[in-house]
Parts: structure tokens; sequence; C-alpha cells
């Protein structure tokens, strides 16, 4: 890698840890796309996870608060944790092309459905029917891909919460399906003494960044942070588009 493509990396990587401290989301949506460029997915996928717990720690103790928000995690954590588990060891042979596509469509599909009825919000009883599917759902491709948001945000989206609230309810679920991530691939043998370096070196613009997204998100406003988390997940979708190769 040039000096000029590891400035390309390093900055990528600053964005997406401030757009995480500002909505939760955002640091392996661009990070691990753009490290893939260069060094392969499954290297971009391992060198991001330590980075990613360590901003998703910082988030949880900041919007500690927002946990009385919470309900129904239960079933989706333990759905969640067994998918991590199955998408790690698929990480080399899944269809990436085609599930990044359907994601995609599911996220667009909430948008749209978001456009027309923007008061709408998960009740209750539907978030409990739907957790454990959720949980599986981002579990799995976190282990396969390293990225859950999108089913992770758009589902916190969807329940309707504070910005402590979303921001806590995201940080919980990718911190535990981030901790389940690294120990798999730790027991993969997937980490080596360049990988730790490489995650090592992630680590300065990612605790640089993360706590001046954290800042302007604190001053957005309830409707400006609901727009930011919109906006995320426009970008989310549009990658994982590109992620899967198209248009070619």
């Amino acid at each position: 890698m040039t000096a000029a493509e590891l400035l390309l990396v390093l900055a990528a990587i600053a964005v997406g840890s401030a757009i995480k401290g500002a909505t939760g989301v955002g640091l392996p949506l661009l990070a691990t796309p753009a490290l893939a460029l260069f060094v392969g997915v499954e290297e971009a996928v391992v060198v991001i996870a330590l980075p990613n717990l360590a901003t998703n720690t910082w988030l949880l103790v900041h919007h500690w608060r927002g946990r009385a928000e919470v309900s129904a995690l239960g079933l989706l954590i333990l759905a969640g944790l067994a998918g991590v588990a199955v998408g790690t060891v698929a990480l080399t042979t899944v269809p990436e092309r085609g599930l990044s596509l359907v994601l995609a469509a599911l996220v667009i599909a909430y948008l749209a459905l978001r456009w027309r009825r923007p008061d709408l919000r998960l009740s209750a009883e539907a978030n409990r029917v739907l957790s454990p599917f959720v949980g599986a759902g981002s579990g799995l491709l976190q282990g396969a891909t390293g990225i859950s948001a999108p089913v992770v945000a758009t589902y916190a989206h969807w329940l309707g919460l504070s910005r402590d609230g979303y921001v806590f309810t995201v940080a919980v679920l990718f911190q535990l399906f981030g901790v389940a991530h690294v120990l798999a691939i730790a027991a993969g043998g997937l980490y080596t003494s360049e990988r730790l370096l490489a995650a090592g070196l992630a680590l300065v613009p990612t605790l640089l960044a993360l706590p001046v997204g954290m800042w302007l998100g604190a001053r957005l406003g309830h409707r400006g942070f609901d727009r930011a988390v919109l906006g995320v997940l426009v970008l989310l979708a549009a990658s994982l588009v590109v992620r899967a190769g198209w248009p070619a």
C-alpha cells in the first residue's frame, strides 16, 4: 500500500468514526470497503473489527441513560450471537453479492415506507415477533461481512427512540455482535501480528474522530438527528448496491 492509499484509508476511517459518533452507525460502512480495495475483504473485516469494538464501548458509556428505552432485546441478542458464529464460519464462502442486494432492497423499502408514513413506528407486539429474526439476520451479516448496520440501524430507527435510546440500542447490539465476532476471528486463527498492528494503527483516527462526531450529534436536535440517521440509511443502501458490484 502506497502512502497515498494509506492516507485515503485513514481518512475513510476518520470520517466513518465521526459519523458513528454522531449517529451510532458509520465506521465499518466506510472503513471496511475502503480498506478492502487494497487488502481484500477478509483482511479488512478482521482489521476493522477491533477499532469498531472500541467505538461501541465509548458510545455505550456515553449514552448509558438511553438504556431505559430498550426492550425486547433478549431473543434478538441470542439469535444475533448465533448468527455471528455461523456468519464467521462462512466468511470466505457467503454469496456476498446476493446478500448485499437483498439487504439494500430491504433498507430502500423501509426508507420508502418512512417517506410515505413518517410517523410509522414498530409496535411492542410486532417488536417481540420480529426481534429474533432481526437478531439472526444482523448477526449473520456481522460474521460474514463485518457490517450489520443495514439491519440493526433500520430496526432501531423503526422503534422511534430518542437519540440516547437509539445510539444505546445500536451500540449494545454492535458491541455484543462485535465481541462475538472478534472471539470467532481469534478462534479461527485469522489474527496475525501484521493484522493486529494494522488494527492498532486504525485506532488512531478512530479515537480522534469519534468525539468530534459525538459533539456534532449532540447539537442536531431530535429532528436533525432523525434526518441524519435516515441519511446514513440512504448511504448504507447505496454502499450495499456498490458492494454487490451493481451496476457492472
